[in-house]
C-alpha cells in the first residue's frame, strides 16, 4: 500500500469514526478536540467532522425512510385483514365475526411517526 493510500484510508477512518460519534451524540467541539489530539490540522479535523455529519445524517434519513415504508406497509396489512374479514363476516347473512388488526394499525402508526421524525431531523 503506498502512502497516499495509507492517507486516504485513515482520513476515512477518521471520518467514520467522526460519524458514529454524532449518531452517539457527542458535540462537534468535542470531535474536533479529538480529532486535533489525534494530530489532525483544525482544518483537516473541520473537514473531516463535515463529512462524518453528512455521512451520519444520511444514514439516519435512510432509516427513516424504510421505517416509513414499513409503516405504512404495516397499515396496509391491518387494512386488508380487516376490511377482508369484515366482508366475509358480512356476506354471512346473520352478521358474523370479524378481526380489527388493531396491533398492526398501531405498529404502523408508531413506525411511521418514528420514520418521519428520523427522516426530517436527520
Amino acid at each position: 500500500m503506498t502512502d497516499d493510500q495509507q492517507v486516504q484510508q485513515l482520513i476515512s477512518d477518521l471520518v467514520i469514526r467522526s460519524a458514529v460519534q454524532f449518531a452517539q451524540g457527542k458535540a462537534r467541539a468535542d470531535i474536533l478536540d479529538n480529532l486535533q489530539s489525534d494530530g489532525c490540522p483544525p482544518d483537516l479535523a473541520a473537514a473531516i467532522a463535515n463529512r462524518g455529519l453528512q455521512i451520519k445524517r444520511r444514514e439516519f434519513r435512510m432509516r427513516g425512510l424504510k421505517a416509513l415504508g414499513f409503516g405504512c406497509a404495516m397499515l396496509a396489512i391491518g387494512a386488508v385483514i380487516t376490511f377482508g374479514t369484515y366482508s366475509v363476516a358480512a356476506s354471512g347473512g346473520g352478521g358474523g365475526t370479524y378481526v380489527v388488526a388493531t396491533g398492526l394499525f398501531g405498529m404502523g402508526l408508531v413506525s411511521i411517526v418514528m420514520g418521519a421524525w428520523r427522516s426530517a431531523v436527520g
